[in-house]
């Protein structure tokens, strides 16, 4: 190949590289050729050998759900949620885990007024200007990480779509299924984008 063409792109292992997905909420579908119940049992197989993390089958976390997997994103965690619409079709989409944002959140609003009253009562009254005007110096520190975390947002909403690719090439195979992204102008698509 002469060098001023350009190399076609592959992952570590030599394969493809994952099909780029879209920001919003629904990130496509799967058209499988196996039946809804089938491929559950394949995607049960593959869990148990460990290829799968978090997979979770119909209705045990989520009601409308055929499955669930986990996506990683660090440091806010997503699910890839498969709803099964009949006819061997899958519609995928990513939902929050909320439960490390709320603790995040929880944390922080706890550390500033009884975090303020608990380092208060650690300083020693020698120290003078440091107790006496705690709120001058303790407050902004607590308060400024609020845009920190704020940030980790988009940074872990990139991190869980880059695992849903993964995770979604993985499945393809074992499903038989042929993967359709949704565009993220499309009604199809729900054209919600996450917080």
């Amino acid at each position: 190949m002469p060098e001023n063409e350009p190399q076609p792109e592959t992952t570590a292992n030599g394969d493809a590289p994952p099909t780029p997905l879209p920001p919003t909420r629904v990130l496509g579908r799967l058209r499988m050729t196996i039946a809804a119940d089938e491929a559950v049992r394949r995607l049960q197989a593959l869990s148990k050998r460990g290829k799968l993390p978090g997979f979770r089958s119909s209705g045990a976390t989520l009601p409308d759900a055929a499955f669930d997997v986990d996506l990683f994103g660090a440091p806010f965690d997503q699910r890839l949620v498969a709803v099964d619409e009949g006819e061997g079709r899958l519609r995928l989409e990513r939902r929050w885990k909320w439960q490390m944002p709320v603790l995040f959140l929880l944390v922080l609003i706890v550390s500033i007024e009884p975090g303020a009253t608990l380092l208060k009562s650690f300083l020693p009254h020698s120290w003078g200007w440091l107790t006496q005007h705690l709120r001058w110096w303790y407050y902004p520190l607590t308060i400024l990480q609020f845009p920190l975390v704020w940030r980790m947002v988009p940074k872990s909403r990139a991190a869980a779509i880059a695992h849903a690719a993964e995770t979604i090439e993985k499945l393809r195979p074992v499903l038989d299924a042929e993967f359709t992204p949704a565009a993220a102008d499309n009604d199809d698509a729900d054209g919600r984008t996450d917080p």
